[in-house]
């Protein structure tokens, strides 16, 4: 269970108004760089209070603890004791993580344990540790996956000395808690964004009219796509088998579609506030689809969070510097942890497993290389496309079980009468997944000119496409707002 408050979302009025307050105390301040930083921080924690409740207290823990490991470790540095620097490394990542885990792997670990030592008395529900109502009532605080992560990478890169220690409290805590950022990434290095609070504030006209492109784009994704495909994927996912074959492999590409509307609409949306703000955030998204490997796919898919994996677990366990058994080891551990950190499930973990092990295939035998011919990056492409889609499956259904029955559904013939019906009352639906992914097909070129166009047009005509898209909005947002996907991790 995650704790969070669906009325405070990107697309609820209320956290619009609450940005619109924030913008115009940020237009009187903009110029002091200092009391820029400050507002910022109190809307921050404003921000995830109204969002987390009472995990804001674990949010400050989170601040205060990291503030005095990166000081100790910087201590330690200037004293020339490394043995220091790295004890107090490894106790800050392991208090990380013991939070981390706290809420979201205690109870899961309580129960599987208990699955594999079936004859421990107590009963089905018992767990390994019996039948405690503190595990089994644990609400996962929303965001804690992410500023968990910048944590690590921040104190991670003060003991590498490949940044400095931050020495302003206040700085460092509006680093963990940048709202805009904060629930669902990207994740965000500290070398990066801890630099922009001492610059001054500039955003020419080109710049914003690029953010709020991105806004845009980010709401249409969210709201125009993948809530409209939700309306249908979800009860099929539920009750798979009252639907034929056909319906399966349309909700496989619904979802496919869904989960990167939903989750790349929200980095849009994170992106381009950011920039209202003058700050600048990492690129997460680039075409995941358009993937001719798995390796390439990584490359496209939430870059913040496999680049996070690749510098901070990858790498320190060897990589590719001590030969192909190790850089193996290191692929399947890294990616396992990354489908754990999705979420604390078997289906996770075993995504984050199958990823992996095509990983390693493809190390093995050169298929993450290019296609030197255009059909063949298309063929490729084609048949990457279908194994991703695939496995999202995995991660969308609540277990093994359930997965191994859809992929059965999946070879249920359908009539073709039975077929056309389907389509003509589904035809809004199908219709927008289909949109959806000839959108995300479109040549990079062309997305940019489309950009392009849209900055370089006068306000009135900017004013009008965005009332235009609103009207849209409010036309085909589903009667409840629908949580971020990534909202739960």
């Amino acid at each position: 269970m995650t704790a969070g408050n669906p009325d405070f979302l990107f697309t609820s009025l209320s956290f619009w108004w609450f940005m619109a307050a924030v913008l115009a105390g940020f237009s009187f301040l903009y110029r002091y760089r200092t009391a820029r930083n400050r507002f910022l921080l109190l809307c921050s924690l404003f921000f995830y209070f109204e969002t987390a409740g009472a995990a804001f207290f674990l949010l400050l823990a989170s601040v205060f603890l990291n503030y005095g490991c990166g000081w100790l470790i910087d201590k330690s540095h200037k004293e020339q004791t490394a043995g220091t620097a790295k004890f107090f490394l490894g106790i800050g990542i392991l208090l990380n993580l013991s939070l981390l885990s706290y809420f979201k792997y205690a109870d899961f670990l309580n129960r599987l344990v208990y699955e594999w030592l079936p004859a421990m008395p107590g009963g089905a529900e018992a767990g390994l540790f019996g039948d405690l109502p503190f595990l089994n009532t644990l609400v996962l605080p929303v965001g804690i996956s992410f500023f968990t992560f910048q944590a690590i990478s921040y104190l991670v890169d003060v003991h590498r000395r490949q940044m400095p220690f931050c020495r302003n409290l206040f700085d460092f805590a509006l680093y963990l808690s940048f709202f805009p950022q904060l629930v669902a990434g990207p994740i965000v290095r500290a070398r990066d964004f801890l630099p922009q609070l001492q610059r001054h504030y500039q955003l020419s006209t080109k710049e914003f009219s690029f953010a709020l492109f991105m806004v845009v784009c980010g709401l249409v994704k969210k709201i125009a796509i993948a809530d409209w495909i939700a309306q249908w994927i979800n009860p099929v996912f539920e009750n798979a088998t009252l639907y034929t074959g056909f319906e399966h492999w349309m909700a496989t590409y619904g979802y496919a579609m869904q989960i990167y509307c939903d989750f790349s609409g929200y980095t849009d949306i994170a992106i381009g506030l950011a920039a209202c703000l003058g700050f600048t955030l990492p690129v997460n998204f680039r075409s995941p689809y358009k993937a001719d490997s798995f390796t390439d796919f990584w490359h496209r898919w939430h870059i913040t969070l496999s680049t996070w994996f690749r510098d901070y677990v990858y790498i320190p366990l060897g990589g590719n510097r001590h030969g192909v058994p190790r850089m193996l080891l290191a692929l399947l551990v890294s990616m396992t942890l990354c489908g754990i950190w999705h979420g604390a499930a078997l289906n996770f973990l075993f995504w984050g497993l199958l990823h992996g092990l095509f990983l390693a295939i493809e190390k093995l035998t050169g298929l993450y290389r290019k296609p030197k011919t255009t059909w063949g990056r298309v063929l490729k492409t084609i048949v990457y496309f279908h194994l991703i889609c695939l496995t999202w499956v995995i991660f969308r259904t609540d277990s093994l079980d359930a997965a191994a029955d859809w992929y059965l559904g999946l070879f249920q013939t359908t009539p073709l009468a039975t077929m056309g019906g389907i389509i003509g009352h589904y035809k809004s639906v199908f219709a927008v997944i289909l949109l959806g992914f000839a959108l995300h097909f479109l040549p990079q070129s062309l997305q940019d000119n489309v950009k392009l166009l849209f900055a370089r047009a006068p306000w009135i005509i900017k004013a009008l496409v965005c009332l235009l898209i609103g009207v849209l909005l409010i036309l085909t947002r589903s009667a409840a707002p629908q949580p971020f996907i990534y909202f739960s991790f």
